[in-house]
């Protein structure tokens, strides 16, 4: 039996049939992934990712605050201009008075916010705050305009929700906008009940319609949230495939080469060694040849796995260049560490004791290794790297295979660096 409330099914019908179809593994098997997968229906992703998704929806926030919050603006005004031409309502100056003192530090807030730049976050968790205190002003005129019995006390309503529609509805984040209604609603409370003594039936109305104002806008802020919170996932896993391999999860040619291009750089300017490894199964065409295809994909993938925990820094990277052929770029290594680096996942690959009927080298699955560590200098292009990693992997498999040979030197032929070291 079916335990989940019936708020909790109601949202996941409502969060329903927008996920894409995603893979069991390979790159679609992210943290995005599974957090789609989850619907996220309280609107909250795990703390790293909610940064990332508040980062990348700042200019989005921003622009949407300040066209219909601008816009709300501009309905006030046009609701002042109309009053001052009948000559109905606020035709005494406090009223005047009470609203300029409204709109003009609304402007300013606005100003201030353009301004500002909109990577910059923290600006957003004020602007909840200012939208409640900006709503006191419909109010307190609300307040004026009923003592003096004034037929136009509701004017200053329709000024209220024009806020609570322009500001709250249009944050987007339904959390801040719940905590704004509700602190506009209680105020409106509060006000009326300590100048008039109580609630009274036309204010408990009154209250009742900005309940139902405010419910309806944060239900559909919500659906907002959730949609825009779901395109974020699946831009960042529609993302994630394309710069990754589908077999192996590990970049692809093109990412990989582009991830390296900009770290050869950033290591130039900054002076700082860089390590790097093309690591080729030894004849795997063999070993598809005598296990099949299958059996093949599955030894791509397990090497894989162990190329992949070879590499777990931030400016490190892995990838698969293509066939059987493995990369790891390592920034700020050491070349000792990078020789130790690369036997150590020569090693690997012959601990995974894949049986190779048809290798020439060994009964089981082993990989030659061309290694390079190396500080690059300004002006020297990756390529000349990439040119001595080859032919450094060249000589490994010309010395009998299943052995590292590492090189300093660009681009010259690369000089073996210590004995080989020759698996068993």
């Amino acid at each position: 039996m079916n335990r989940k409330s019936f708020s909790t099914r109601l949202l996941r019908l409502l969060a329903g049939g927008a996920r894409a179809a995603l893979p069991d593994s390979g790159p679609g098997q992210t943290p995005y992934a599974e957090v789609l997968r989850e619907r996220f229906l309280t609107l909250k992703f795990p703390r790293a990712m909610e940064g990332e998704y508040r980062q990348a929806r700042a200019p989005v926030l921003r622009q949407r605050f300040l066209v219909i919050g601008l816009l709300g603006i501009l309905a006030v005004g046009m609701l002042m201009l109309v009053d001052a031409l009948t000559k109905r309502y606020l035709q005494f100056p406090l009223g005047y008075a009470i609203v300029l003192g409204w709109m003009l530090p609304l402007i300013g807030l606005f100003s201030v916010v353009a301004a500002l730049d909109s990577r910059r976050l923290r600006y957003f968790l004020l602007i909840a705050g200012m939208q409640v205190a900006l709503a006191a002003a419909p109010l307190v005129l609300e307040i004026v305009l009923a003592a003096r019995h004034s037929p136009g006390a509701k004017y200053a309503y329709v000024m209220l929700l024009v806020v609570v529609f322009s500001f709250f509805i249009a944050d987007l984040l339904t959390r801040r906008t719940l905590f704004a209604s509700l602190a506009v609603i209680a105020m409106y409370a509060a006000v009326h009940a300590a100048v008039a003594g109580g609630v009274t039936a036309g204010v408990g109305y009154d209250l009742l319609f900005l309940g139902i104002t405010a419910g309806a806008g944060v239900a559909g802020g919500w659906w907002m949230e959730h949609a825009d919170r779901e395109q974020f996932l699946l831009s960042a896993i529609l993302f994630n495939m394309a710069e990754h391999d589908s077999l192996t999860g590990l970049l692809n040619h093109a990412a990989f080469i582009s991830h390296c291009e900009r770290t050869w750089e950033q290591a130039a300017r900054e002076r700082k060694p860089v390590g790097m490894l093309i690591a080729d199964i030894d004849e795997f065409k063999r070993y598809n040849d005598c296990h099949g295809h299958p059996a093949g994909d599955e030894c791509i993938r397990q090497v894989a796995g162990v190329v992949k925990r070879a590499a777990r820094r931030a400016l490190d990277a892995t990838g698969r260049l293509g066939g059987e052929e493995f990369a790891i770029f390592w920034y700020d290594m050491p070349a000792a560490e990078t020789y130790r680096a690369a036997e150590k996942l020569r090693a690997g690959v012959e601990d995974l004791s894949l049986q190779h009927e048809g290798s020439s080298v060994a009964r089981h699955v082993t990989a030659s290794v061309g290694a390079l560590a190396t500080v690059p200098q300004p002006g020297q292009a990756f390529r000349t790297a990439l040119k001595a990693i080859d032919e450094a992997l060249y000589a490994a498999k010309e010395a009998g295979r299943n052995r590292v040979v590492a090189t300093s030197s660009l681009p010259a032929s690369p000089e073996s660096l210590g004995a080989p070291a020759t698996g068993t």
